[in-house]
Formats: C-alpha cells, structure tokens, sequence
C-alpha cells in the first residue's frame, strides 16, 4: 500500500475544516431558533432549538435534560431559516399564551423576537402557525 501524498493530505485536512462546528447548549451561538410548547396541568415546557449549522436539541423542562437530536440536513435547515426570516417577528407585537401556548422565537445576534399563542381569543397568523408546523414536521422526522 502506498504512502498518501502530500496533495490528498492536504485536501483531507481541507475538508474536515470545513465542517461547521459542533455546539452544546453551553455554547450554543448567535443564530437560533426556539420553538415548542408548554403549559397545562403540569405546566411542561418542550423546547426545541435549531442552530444555524443543522444541529437540532430538545429540552424538558421538568426533567432539565436536553439532549442533542439527529442534525437537519443542508437543504430543510436553509429552507426553515429562510422562512422564518420571511415571517420579520421583529415586526411583530404577539403574545397571547393560554394555559396551554405555543411559541416561536429566533435570536440573530443580541435581539430576540418570541411570539406565544394559545388564547383562543387571539388566534396566531397563518404565516406564523404555518412556519411552526414546518419545525414540527421536522422534530417529527428525527
């Protein structure tokens, strides 16, 4: 067997560069997306939050566990990012929770937008409830 050369080498250690680097939730980054739900009885929150780099956690609030799910892939985890952008929370004044709520919520940066729904005398937008089923669908696949 022969000896790699210098030029595969250094194409190797190129591309693992490139590869995005792992987070914990201890050092999760800027860019985030939290969305769940919580509420009623127990008052249980499910928290899910996708980072930029595809990497997807689950927290419990009653358990205090969070643990790391199978990474969404390049082309589902641009797609979400790009339609939660479109929606502008920034923009957008809502929370309206009931017993039991919903939320979404994105942090670029130093500024986060949350919107909370649940009050049945508010009901969220169809843009918003549609984009959350979008990162439900996605929990759903792990």
């Amino acid at each position: 067997m022969r000896n790699p050369t210098p030029a595969l080498l250094l194409a190797f250690a190129l591309l693992a560069g490139c590869r995005s680097p792992n987070y914990s939730p201890a050092t999760f980054p800027d860019g985030q997306l939290t969305f769940g739900s919580g509420g009623g009885f127990t008052g249980q929150v499910t928290e899910y939050t996708l980072l930029e780099n595809g990497q997807l956690f689950e927290t419990n609030s009653l358990t205090k566990e969070t643990k790391e799910l199978k990474r969404v892939g390049s082309s589902a985890r641009k797609q979400l990012w790009a339609a939660t952008e479109k929606l502008e929370l920034e923009k957008r004044d809502f929370n309206h929770p009931g017993n039991q709520y919903t939320f979404l919520q994105r942090k670029r940066g130093p500024t986060t937008h949350r919107v909370t729904w649940g009050n049945p005398d508010h009901p969220v937008p169809d843009d918003i409830r549609a984009v959350h089923q979008q990162l439900v669908d996605q929990v759903s696949k792990q």
